[in-house]
């Protein structure tokens, strides 16, 4: 599979597993434009290093030894997390940090995503991974 080729999220039959808001963060001025988020089948490079599901089950579900196990694993995970009502936070940061945002579920789960373009210049939100944490950073939305 393609690392970049996104993931059919099986709630939907499509590639999206929910809508980014669109929003300013007040204490930056940073503009997030709304749009899908996708988990994209990604990879991973080592330890702290990488994106998507191959990256998400390489660091964090290291239980799961067959990949289609470790898939509903990680799909429930993020599922679960980009769920109504999750809390959008956002850290700051330079380069690729900058773009990246938060969202986090009660229970200390979050997701990592980065904002990007597609093909036709559309933005997309793509996860880039998923663990149990408390978020940093300032609260800036509700999914």
């Amino acid at each position: 599979m393609n690392a970049k080729q996104a993931i059919l999220n099986p709630a939907t039959s499509t590639p999206s597993f929910g809508t980014f808001p669109g929003f300013t963060v007040r204490e930056s001025g940073r503009v997030f434009a709304p749009g899908p988020i996708q988990l994209r089948y990604g990879e991973h490079f080592g330890p702290h290093r990488g994106y998507g599901f191959i990256h998400i089950w390489r660091e964090h579900f290291p239980g799961a030894n067959v990949e289609s196990d470790a898939l509903a694993q990680v799909i429930q995970f993020v599922q679960s997390v980009l769920a109504k009502g999750s809390g959008v936070f956002y850290e700051g940061g330079t380069g690729r940090h900058e773009r990246r945002a938060i969202v986090c579920r009660v229970g200390k789960m979050l997701v990592v995503l980065e904002e990007m373009t597609d093909a036709e210049n559309n933005t997309l939100y793509s996860v880039v991974t998923a663990f149990r944490s408390n978020p940093k950073g300032v609260r800036v939305a509700t999914l």
